[in-house]
């Protein structure tokens, strides 16, 4: 008698386990809002007569080659590949002048260029940090 209530008791919390499992797989890899949102409005702009779009705000994180902007609460990270401009707006002429991507810094206010592969997923093209107005 006893064995079998142990037997039981082993299967009801291995059925347990495998459910407590499941529901936390299930949540690390389903989709996030703003993922399928991104992919949706990726699936829209890979038309070839949609050279770009532009993203604005406030640099949040760097990491890598990828950047982190934030406006009006959303967020979006990027990944900008080697090799493409960076600008900054000059304060005493106004006019463009080429920076790298190193000089970016958090809190810089920035827009980025963006341009959707074959992959879905949204990549930098160009960037513009406008002057810190003091």
């Amino acid at each position: 008698m006893k064995k079998s209530i142990l037997i039981i008791i082993f299967i009801v919390v291995a059925v347990i386990s495998a459910l407590i499992g499941a529901v936390i797989v299930y949540t690390i890899t389903k989709p996030t809002p703003l993922k399928i949102q991104m992919e949706k409005t990726a699936d829209l702009i890979l038309s070839k007569t949609i050279s770009s779009i532009t993203a604005s705000g406030v640099v949040e994180a760097i990491n890598g080659r990828n950047i982190t902007i934030s406006n009006a609460g959303d967020s979006i990270t990027v990944s900008i590949p080697d090799g493409k401009p960076v600008y900054t707006l000059a304060t005493e002429n106004g006019m463009q002048k080429k920076i790298t991507f190193e000089d970016i810094k958090i809190g810089d206010s920035v827009n980025v260029g963006l341009k959707a592969k074959d992959n879905k997923q949204l990549e930098g093209q160009s960037i513009i940090v406008f002057a810190k107005t003091e």
